[in-house]
């Protein structure tokens, strides 16, 4: 895979509080073709992100993506929760123009805004597989240290969307 999200600062306590769902904020960072996209900002990710609505957001626009693939260009907006840095990707067919944004929605590190950076192209099918596959890892993460957050109807609805995007990666559909 060339486009992978990377988690660090990870403080388990977050994870096993009963307000964990909302309260684990690591700092995610943005590795394509193994190279950080943060590092062009010069910072190593979004600290302080919230993850789980960052995921349940993804998971929703990667949906959107999905169903739209057979439609005109399109573009999806992917905000890291609780920072001020975001994703907005442009879609030509079933590839990916990847940009890195900074708003001043949220703390920004001591990062200049507004601005927008071009970090990378991919297809589609690489950038679900980044979101299934960090979607997976936070279910594993949770299942290990707080498994009563998949009691919620909105992160077993989380849980059956990630099955359908591992679906549509494993499927004809995609080709």
């Amino acid at each position: 895979m060339t486009c992978k999200f990377v988690l660090s600062d990870l403080v388990e306590d977050e994870i096993g509080n009963e307000d964990g769902y909302s309260n684990f904020e690591p700092t995610v960072a943005l590795e394509i073709d193994g190279k950080n996209v943060f590092h062009v900002l010069g910072i190593n990710g979004a600290k302080n992100t919230v993850i789980m609505h960052f995921r349940e957001n993804a998971i929703k626009v990667t949906i959107k993506m999905i169903d739209g693939l057979d439609e005109e260009n399109d573009e999806y907006k992917y905000w890291l929760v609780g920072t001020g840095f975001g994703f907005r990707l442009e879609r030509n067919g079933r590839n990916l123009r990847v940009f890195l944004e900074v708003d001043k929605i949220g703390p920004t590190q001591g990062v200049r805004w507004p601005q927008t950076v071009h970090v990378g192209t991919m297809s589609v099918d690489e950038w679900v597989e980044a979101i299934v596959s960090l979607s997976a890892a936070l279910s594993e993460t949770f299942r290990r240290s707080n498994p009563s957050i998949f009691d919620d109807q909105i992160v077993r609805r989380q849980e059956a969307k990630i099955s359908r995007m591992g679906e549509w990666l494993r499927s004809a559909q995609r080709i």
